[in-house]
């Protein structure tokens, strides 16, 4: 499987650490090594017990994140994921590197792990002659899982979705309709709404795009159509970064090599000189993940030409912030924000390169901008009403930066953590991921109140905990401790499910960005991945059929926030150790319409393993 396109996350303005997977035989982790070479042996008798009569072994991915946390990947078997947080897209990721953003307080039921039948699951009968596989689908997600238990209806489609009538194609209307396209992630009708909005004659944002694409100097008053341009410039980015976003997702490269060739304001376009070169109220973060995403091109040297358009743009932020300083006589403009993006989107690039050291060396600067950005976040919070209102906690501001401070540092740590996994320093790993858990249970011990219910609208303070159960699980998996790794990984989810409702709506700031670089994970991305580390221990303890049991409730759950690219492809080669030919084929043909019916258009074709 080719690399993934990177999330929100990974490009530096999400909510997630870059996710890390630790590839077969890759680094000198004697754990890991032992792990790798009883896994063929425990999936061929986990196999046999389940009537396996073919097992294929593939070669899987090795990627960052996903928009998903902590990931390990059997090379030669499956593609997997030990998850706790991390970023997925290649543009954005965690710590302190993503602006933040209020957490839906959404009232929807919390998931619950189903409990495993005491039967065996898997069986090759064949296919009742009467049934379609539309008929074959509709059972799957009519099977067993959280829904069905908390006595809710099963999820047979998405909720309607309408498209616009003619008359009701106002821009307002369109850029309300891609979110919403976004949200579902059909990234073949985003593409076309977003070509829409920057090309329609009706459109008003038709004329400030081609303004910004021919004009050597835009600003802020060039305005040949009477746009308002308070309101537009701002959407203007978003959509260009929504349609970079639809093109990554769909795998169009060549696409996006050439809207990127176009776009003769970036950065990387002039070398440097982005002041004088580009209207004021370009982000930064858009040049960012420009940078980034020119690691997807299709040019030769595209991984380098990506590094060093990053490190361009950190150069010309810390020059912008010296000059500032004297003219300023010393109070300057902070950049820790942007800084911290770019940090975040270069670390995620070079762990997807395999540049160990230098990702580790980047976390390691984004430590520098977490006071700064703490002390940011709360004062956003602060002049939110609505999370003014509903805190609990924090009775002063110093307490609450205080442990905002502990809960990014236990992030960046983490994501330390997985990298070292990765290249087999098991114990050193291990270390570090202690030293997250002794900074939060400090905290713990002085501030009584740190429930993740008592701190709505901090999404990093929330999610600790159960991060901190993800670390222990991938440090038991690295040492051959599947069990053991289960339970951690189970006690993630747990946490998890304590947080409250998981949602996965759509946020401006998670694509653009806001003035505060923090943020966390999704916690639905990181409960999907939590639970497919489970069915991996599952697999490496002879439970193959119990595997196959939790990767099909997690997707019946809710197809659209759980069945991801990586998902489909764990449980199809599920499917091909657990099944005979045909009725291997049978189900991966249900999974692929599973994705169809929700418009799932980021999972490929080659996820579903259908020669």
């Amino acid at each position: 499987m080719a690399s993934s396109p990177p999330s929100p996350q990974e490009a530096g303005l999400g909510h997630s650490t870059p996710l890390v997977t630790i590839p077969h035989g890759h680094g000198s982790g004697s754990g890991i090594r032992t792990a790798q070479q009883r896994f063929a042996a425990e999936v061929a008798a986990a196999a046999a017990a389940t009537t396996t009569t073919s097992t294929t072994t593939t070669s899987a991915t090795t990627t960052v994140t996903d928009n998903h946390p902590l990931a390990f990947t059997a090379e030669e078997t499956m593609d997997v994921e030990l998850s706790d947080r991390s970023s997925s897209a290649a543009v954005y990721a965690n710590v302190a590197v993503t602006p933040w953003t209020t957490t839906s307080t959404n009232t929807l039921p919390t998931l619950a792990l189903p409990t495993p039948p005491t039967t065996t699951i898997l069986s090759t009968a064949p296919s009742p002659a009467n049934k379609s596989l539309e008929a074959l689908t509709d059972n799957f997600l009519a099977g067993p899982s959280a829904r069905i238990d908390q006595g809710q209806k099963p999820l047979l489609s998405p909720p309607p979705f309408f498209p616009l009538q003619q008359q009701q194609q106002q821009p307002s209307d369109l850029l309300e309709h891609l979110r919403a396209l976004v949200e579902r992630r059909a990234w073949n009708d985003v593409s076309q709404v977003a070509t829409q909005l920057l090309q329609s004659a009706s459109s008003p944002y038709t004329l400030l795009y081609t303004a910004l694409l021919h004009t050597d100097n835009s600003n802020n008053n060039n305005n040949n159509s009477g746009l308002s341009l308070d309101t537009h410039c701002d959407d203007l980015v978003e959509i260009l970064t929504i349609q970079c976003h639809a093109w990554m997702q769909r795998k169009q490269y060549v696409h996006l090599g050439l809207e990127l060739d176009r776009w003769g304001f970036l950065h990387h376009h002039n070398n440097g000189n982005t002041i004088n070169n580009c209207p004021v109220w370009i982000p930064w973060s858009l040049h960012t993940l420009a940078a980034a995403a020119l690691e997807y091109t299709a040019a030769p040297d595209a991984p380098v030409q990506a590094v060093d358009a990053l490190c361009a743009i950190r150069a010309s932020l810390v020059l912008l912030q010296q000059q500032q300083q004297q003219d300023n006589g010393g109070a300057a403009l902070a950049f820790h924000t942007e800084l911290s993006q770019v940090e975040h989107a270069l670390s995620n690039t070079l762990v997807r390169q395999k540049k160990w050291r230098s990702a580790l060396q980047s976390l390691e600067r984004m430590l520098d901008f977490v006071p700064a950005q703490c002390e940011a976040q709360v004062q956003v919070q602060a002049n939110n009403r609505k999370t003014r209102a509903a805190a609990t906690v924090a009775e002063t501001a110093a307490e609450t930066v205080t442990v905002l401070q502990a809960a990014y540092r236990c992030e960046i740590l983490s994501r330390q953590g997985r990298i070292l996994l990765q290249v087999g320093a098991v114990q050193e790993a291990g270390q570090v991921f202690e030293q997250a858990k002794v900074l939060w249970n400090d905290q713990n011990a002085v501030h009584v109140n740190l429930v993740p219910q008592a701190w709505p609208g901090y999404d990093a303070v929330q999610i600790v905990p159960a991060q901190l159960h993800s670390n222990e699980g991938l440090y038991s998996f690295a040492c051959g401790k599947y069990n053991e790794a289960s339970e951690f990984f189970r006690k993630g989810v747990e946490a998890i499910k304590a947080v409250g409702a998981m949602t996965c709506a759509y946020r401006t700031s998670d694509w653009v960005g806001p003035g505060v670089a923090v943020g966390t994970e999704f916690r639905h991305a990181l409960y999907s991945e939590t639970v497919n580390n489970i069915a991996l221990c599952a697999i490496y303890t002879c439970r193959l059929h119990e595997a196959v049991y939790l990767m099909e409730c997690l997707v019946r759950e809710n197809p659209a926030a759980f069945l991801t690219e990586r998902v489909a492809y764990n449980l199809c080669t599920l499917y091909e150790l657990g099944y005979d030919t045909a009725a291997s084929a049978r189900k991966k043909r249900v999974l692929q319409i599973v994705a169809k019916r929700f418009f799932l258009h980021d999972i490929g074709p080659e996820s579903f393993r259908i020669s």
